[in-house]
């Protein structure tokens, strides 16, 4: 009896795990199916490529301002591109907390409790006026560094010229 009971167990192991192997091919195939049938519709194809845009979009909106800056390439000049791209979308994003903040403020004002300034929107102010200051610096700075270009390129000419007399 103990001898029938496991044989009828091996055999149902037996049976189930190719079945279970069948199913798995099965399901590989259908898989393949879909992708063949994916790749030739082109509904799918537009909804893949705009998923990828969105994809990209939300990365754009949640990345963090500091490596929008420092993925910049190039020089100074791009990276205070980027910089100013980066604190536009920081404004985009300040916008709800400035709204959550100006209703905290007015509760704290109704309840009359002391109102304190340590608010993320006047940090990211001060940010903001600290970074247009030293923009308007390093532009200066640029500008005189391109006079200097200038006139060393003429110098360098008028150098030329007198070798060339002597």
């Amino acid at each position: 009896m103990k001898k029938t009971i496991g044989l009828l167990m091996l055999l149902s192991t037996i049976s189930f795990a190719n079945t279970e192997k069948s199913e798995v091919k099965n399901v590989a195939k259908e898989k393949e199916i879909e992708k063949k049938v994916k790749a030739e519709d082109p509904s799918y194809i537009v909804e893949a490529k705009g998923k990828k845009i969105i994809k990209e979009i939300r990365y754009d909106m949640n990345e963090p301002l500091q490596a929008k800056v420092a993925r910049a390439k190039g020089g100074i000049t791009e990276k205070m591109k980027a910089a100013d791209l980066a604190f536009q979308r920081g404004d985009e994003r300040i916008a709800f907390v400035r709204n959550e903040e100006n209703e905290i403020m007015a509760m704290q004002e109704a309840l009359g409790i002391e109102v304190e300034d340590k608010f993320l929107s006047k940090e990211f102010d001060k940010s903001r006026a600290n970074y247009q200051e030293t923009k308007a610096k390093t532009e200066a700075l640029l500008k005189e560094n391109e006079k200097l270009r200038l006139q060393l390129a003429k110098l360098q000419e008028m150098k030329a010229k007198l070798t060339k007399v002597q």
